[in-house]
């Protein structure tokens, strides 16, 4: 990156959350804040931290996960089936879930979230 370039960061963070569906998405781990936020402060300034996710992309994951869990079923068999023939069930959980991730929005600055994005400009 070029002196002055900006640079956008987004990675999964707090490995306590890690789950089947970070093994699903190829995600080998999830991030501490502090280990990424460290790293950039030597090159980079005017650091933006937003954390995304929290509270309804965290209760639904971990709604989902407890759900697999107790039916035996795994991630890859299930979502086959959620979206093989999208009904008016899937229809209105997709259309609740995009409602939801807009919510999680009001709360970015909180360190609660599923997802770690930073903005940073590279020092000249």
């Amino acid at each position: 990156l070029r002196p002055a370039g900006l640079l956008v960061v987004s990675v999964p963070r707090d490995p306590r959350q890690f789950s089947v569906l970070d093994e699903y998405a190829g995600h080998l781990r999830r991030f501490r804040d502090e280990e990424l936020l460290a790293e950039l402060r030597d090159g980079y300034e005017s650091l933006v931290v937003r954390r995304l996710g929290w509270p309804s992309m965290r209760s639904i994951v971990w709604v989902y996960t407890r759900w697999l869990a107790l039916s035996g079923r795994s991630h890859a068999q299930q979502s086959q089936a959620l979206w093989r023939e999208p009904g008016f069930f899937q229809r209105f959980a997709t259309a609740l879930f995009y409602a939801m991730l807009k919510f999680d929005n009001l709360f970015a600055s909180l360190p609660l979230g599923t997802t770690l994005v930073v903005r940073a400009r590279k020092r000249a």
